[in-house]
């Protein structure tokens, strides 16, 4: 599973600002440790400071996990259940379009409209058009990865396929049922 971009560099960042943490915390009771040494006259244990700096890896240590572990909750739909989009929206037709009678069309193979592109736009700064989508299957299943992490609450099939079909109230929706179930009938051939 991928992680997005913005949450790898939302993790980096995090990671880094606990290491600088860490850093300024060890230095902080260094200094202490050694006024009380030269302004009070009172000998520094230097097991003392082994033992904060111990403390202050521990915290670090614990710091990392909860990063990893909010990292690990990125919703980003499997190569399996995109597949399984793909077979369900256009039947793998790259050149696909449709909601004719719409006035958004949806193109390519994953049938993306334009209000997917201005979400996944407004999130990430990017600058997709749906018609970009046309013959473009690398870009529609970007734009897929990116949506639906959006408005997920969990990483279940149902949930990731609900939400592509009808927004981000999908789940919610007695209009996206059916589509679960073609969706789930093709992730069960695949099997």
């Amino acid at each position: 599973m991928c992680i997005s971009e913005t949450r790898s560099a939302r993790s980096c960042a995090t990671y880094c600002f606990f290491w600088l943490y860490n850093l300024i915390l060890t230095y902080y009771y260094f200094v202490l440790l050694l006024y009380l040494e030269r302004i009070r006259g009172e000998s520094v244990q230097f097991e003392i400071l082994g033992e904060i700096i111990m403390k202050n890896m521990l915290f670090l240590m614990a710091a990392v996990a909860v990063t990893l572990c909010l990292e690990a909750k990125s919703f980003e739909p499997s190569d399996a259940l995109i597949a399984a989009l793909i077979s369900v929206e256009s039947k793998g037709d790259d050149a696909a379009r449709g909601d004719l009678n719409l006035s958004q069309k949806a193109y390519g193979c994953l049938q993306i409209r334009q209000p997917v592109c201005d979400d996944v736009n407004r999130k990430f700064g990017t600058h997709y058009r749906a018609e970009d989508c046309l013959g473009n299957r690398e870009l529609s299943m970007e734009i897929c990865r990116k949506y639906l992490p959006i408005y997920a609450k969990t990483c279940a099939n149902e949930e990731l396929a609900r939400i592509w079909n009808g927004g981000p109230k999908g789940p919610k929706k007695q209009s996206t049922e059916a589509y679960w179930t073609r969706v789930r009938k093709a992730l069960a051939k695949q099997s």
